[in-house]
């Protein structure tokens, strides 16, 4: 791969780094956030759903949802361990999806695909390409032998 596409993905890693990020922080700044109402309107999957959303549950989910996306967008950002955290981004954005899936229509702007479907398509073109070793930590952690 030249420099230029090198450039262009870690843009893109970046990008969706700070997504991912800002959506952390942004369910951590707020005092009144739960997933609760989300995950029990969910029209796919529903008991999956309920079940996170339980009594029982629902703290571990609203902290692996502020958080995770947190670790998640800092490793993209820093090209750490890309490759894991872009599997653990798929788990992520195909939970949320499906949260919101009332097929056809996700949202009112589209049709099936929407921003997460995108999300999920740069995460498995970052872990196909082992994106990390392009200007990120994996390139001190891994050789281009290791993947």
């Amino acid at each position: 791969m030249n420099r230029f596409s090198k450039i262009i993905i870690v843009l893109l890693r970046i990008s969706l780094g700070w997504i991912f990020v800002y959506d952390g922080l942004s369910k951590i700044l707020d005092p009144r956030f739960s997933a609760k109402d989300a995950l029990d309107s969910a029209k796919v999957l529903p008991a999956y759903y309920h079940y996170l959303a339980s009594p029982g549950h629902i703290a571990w989910t609203n902290i692996a949802l502020s958080w995770g996306p947190i670790i998640l967008g800092t490793l993209l950002i820093v090209g750490l361990f890309v490759r894991y955290a872009s599997s653990i981004g798929i788990v992520f954005s195909l939970t949320t999806y499906f949260s919101l899936l009332a097929f056809p229509v996700v949202l009112p702007s589209s049709y099936v695909i929407d921003e997460h479907i995108i999300y999920i398509l740069l995460l498995i073109l970052f872990t196909a390409i082992n994106a990390g070793t392009y200007f990120g930590l994996d390139r001190y952690i891994f050789t281009r032998r290791d993947y």
